[in-house]
């Protein structure tokens, strides 16, 4: 069982947006479980391991031209 993360994202105005950021996300072999609300603006996902840090998913998010901040 992995570690649940939960971030606010800024920036995604439509189903494309989820979709390239939800792409982005899936090429990380430990990410799984992504799901993204364009409603409230949220991104929760299940990591794998260590390689993969919530500081590397920020960057991923913001390498796809949003902005987030990590939640709770």
């Amino acid at each position: 069982m992995g570690q649940k993360l939960r971030f606010k994202v800024e920036g995604m105005m439509c189903e494309g947006c989820v979709s390239t950021l939800r792409k982005a996300l899936s090429r990380e072999t430990d990410v799984s479980d992504i799901v993204i609300s364009l409603e409230r603006h949220e991104l929760e996902l299940t990591v794998q391991g260590t390689s993969v840090t919530p500081t590397r998913i920020l960057q991923i998010v913001e390498d796809a031209g949003y902005s987030a901040a990590q939640r709770p």
